[in-house]
């Protein structure tokens, strides 16, 4: 079999990038032209490289792995590790997706008849036709991106929700929290994520004050544990929300012990569906 070069190159580089725009679609990444056409080009390097008999240790399932963590991470520059492996799942969900898809092409047709096949450094390579190739993999891009636009409204509205206990001083008291995009809020002087509730959704847990203010919360274990911390919101460019840290939070089946609970006096929700405000990044 004569292999060209170019051609691998340039089928593998248009695979590819379908291939991360799939992962940032399913993943709901934040997509930049430049690295994802970086990615797919050291992807289709790679995939030339497997020609070399020299370079057959870079093939091994280890250095496989490496090689698409170093890809997933300079690509999607995922801020933590649950977020690293979540994407880094996707990505190869993906993959298989869509070469399953293409072997069953090649086994209901005459392609799987008509390709021929060689094993170079551990890796099955098939001279597919290049039609055969793409079309399998567009219409599977369709489908991710039908699936993601099909998706029933409820199952996206629960996505919004959590639920939230959130424990002190042996008692525990239980929230519905919006995930909110927009909550970065963190404690300036530990760099410690804060959530929002409501100021009477925790009264339970705290000393029975009439105002709630600083001086009023600290006496006793309480002094330790309040923050003051700084936010911008609409309409108010310099405030500052009264917190405490609580003992444990518990978010869906997560249990956080760094987490500030910001006091909020006054109504999240006009209809009361949720008491609390939870950032993205601790739900990721």
């Amino acid at each position: 079999m004569i292999v060209y070069a170019d051609v691998l190159f340039l089928i593998n580089f248009i695979i590819n990038a379908l291939l991360l725009q799939a992962t940032a679609l399913l993943g709901k990444c934040q997509r930049v032209a430049w690295r994802i056409v970086f990615g797919a080009a050291l992807g289709a390097v790679y995939a030339v490289c497997m020609f070399f008999p020299r370079l057959h240790l870079f093939y091994t399932l280890l250095f496989k792995l490496v090689f698409g963590s170093v890809l997933m991470a300079l690509v999607f520059r995922p801020a933590r590790l649950t977020a690293f492996l979540r994407i880094s799942g996707i990505f190869y969900a993906v993959s298989f997706l869509f070469g399953g898809a293409v072997f069953g092409v090649m086994l209901l047709t005459d392609a799987g008849v008509m390709s021929r096949a060689v094993i170079q450094n551990g890796v099955l390579y098939f001279d597919l036709p290049a039609e055969v190739l793409f079309g399998t993999v567009s219409v599977c891009l369709i489908g991710v991106w039908v699936w993601r636009k099909t998706a029933p409204l409820r199952l996206r509205k629960q996505s919004l929700y959590r639920d939230v206990q959130v424990t002190y001083e042996g008692k525990t008291v239980s929230l519905r929290a919006l995930v909110d995009t927009g909550n970065t809020l963190t404690d300036p002087l530990t760099l410690t994520p804060v959530m929002i509730a409501e100021l009477d959704a925790l009264r339970e847990l705290l000393p029975p004050c009439p105002t709630f203010s600083v001086e009023e919360l600290s006496v006793g274990a309480m002094a330790t544990r309040l923050r003051v911390i700084p936010f911008t919101s609409l309409g108010t460019k310099h405030g500052l929300l009264l917190g405490f840290r609580p003992d444990a939070v518990t978010i869906a089946t997560n249990t956080h012990y760094d987490i500030v609970v910001g006091l909020y006096e006054h109504d999240l929700s006009d209809d009361r569906s949720y008491n609390a405000l939870v950032g993205a990044d601790l739900i990721v």
